[in-house]
């Protein structure tokens, strides 16, 4: 969608942005704030936010407001009364992050109130969605063959187990009532804001050491997708006038070994091969394995799916950091 196609649907319209200060977060709200939408963002600590903002040329309201705490999302929604909602809160992608409790409240429970909130309080005269939530891939957990959203959901992470179970209390309030809502299984996003000790910013860090990359056989297939890319299809599904809820993979229905990803960003950004050391480190006992990923229902709403190849999006990734400096990574 072209950025005047996305003024045209977004110019003035109130949308809350929660989780603005994450690494698809802030993609979300750059475009929106490009779109001319009347941003607003939730965030605990409006100060950080404030940073991530001026870095990223994002311009918008943010309202202090403790996610986990219950009743602060619905007051927050009452009080803006959005058109739009987008739900960018996630924890438990970063190894650090294993307490069950914060899991649950995050990734659980504030899904399911925040649905409700958004069914409540009706906003302007918008056709599109109500709330786009982004879930995971790793809500579907392993998957022999190809993925597709009609697969039984069968998640072996604490993370996939609460994301699923927030996803699955949107889809109650939307056949309950009338919430217009999607939840964006989203697979193996790269780029800007991505935080160490994550694959690509590992790479990006390598090239200022001549120090040995130690890593898994990088044998398992990923359908990477460039967080702009992301970002894109999360906008783009919330001009959808659609009615009730709507489930999506936001993928590229490519695949690609998390090798060839080393290995194309080594030549991307001028690391020596010699230093790949592949095969030194084990797997994780949390890796996702599956087979191509199924884009179709993505492709029949939007007619579109991302597009862009690894490389570019690698090269894409290190011109923005480039241009932004370090904040870009925070």
């Amino acid at each position: 969608m072209h950025a005047a196609a996305l003024s045209d649907r977004y110019a003035n319209v109130p949308v809350l942005v929660l989780g603005a200060s994450g690494f698809v977060g802030r993609s979300v709200a750059r475009v929106l704030t490009d779109a001319g939408a009347e941003l607003h963002m939730g965030a605990r600590d409006p100060q950080a936010l404030q940073a991530v903002c001026n870095s990223c040329g994002i311009v918008g309201q943010i309202h202090r407001v403790e996610l986990a705490q219950r009743g602060a999302v619905t007051d927050l929604v009452r009080a803006r009364r959005p058109a739009l909602v987008f739900n960018l809160v996630g924890y438990g992608v970063a190894l650090s992050e294993r307490t069950t409790a914060i899991a649950e409240s995050l990734n659980r429970d504030l899904p399911a109130e925040l649905a409700l909130a958004c069914q409540r309080a009706a906003g302007a005269d918008w056709p599109g969605l109500q709330l786009v939530h982004a879930g995971t891939a790793l809500e579907y957990g392993p998957v022999d063959g190809e993925v597709r959203e009609t697969l039984p959901r069968e998640p072996t992470t604490l993370y996939g187990r609460t994301k699923l179970a927030g996803s699955a209390a949107i889809e109650a309030v939307c056949q309950a009532g009338s919430l217009r809502a999607a939840v964006g299984h989203i697979f193996t996003a790269y780029g800007p804001g991505e935080r160490l000790p994550r694959l690509l910013p590992t790479l990006l860090a390598a090239r200022h050491h001549r120090l040995p990359l130690e890593l898994t056989a990088g044998l398992q297939q990923r359908d990477f997708v460039y967080v702009g890319d992301v970002a894109e299809a999360l906008i783009r599904l919330g001009a959808l006038p659609r009615e009730g809820y709507t489930r999506v993979n936001v993928a590229t229905g490519t695949l690609c070994s998390v090798r060839e990803f080393v290995e194309t960003a080594a030549e991307v950004l001028g690391l020596d091969p010699t230093r790949l050391r592949f095969g030194t480190r084990p797997y994780l006992s949390e890796e996702m394995w599956h087979g191509p990923v199924a884009v179709d229902t993505l492709r029949s709403h939007l007619g579109w799916i991302p597009g862009r190849s690894v490389r570019d999006g690698i090269g894409a990734t290190a011109r923005t950091l480039a241009a932004c400096g370090p904040r870009a990574t925070a």
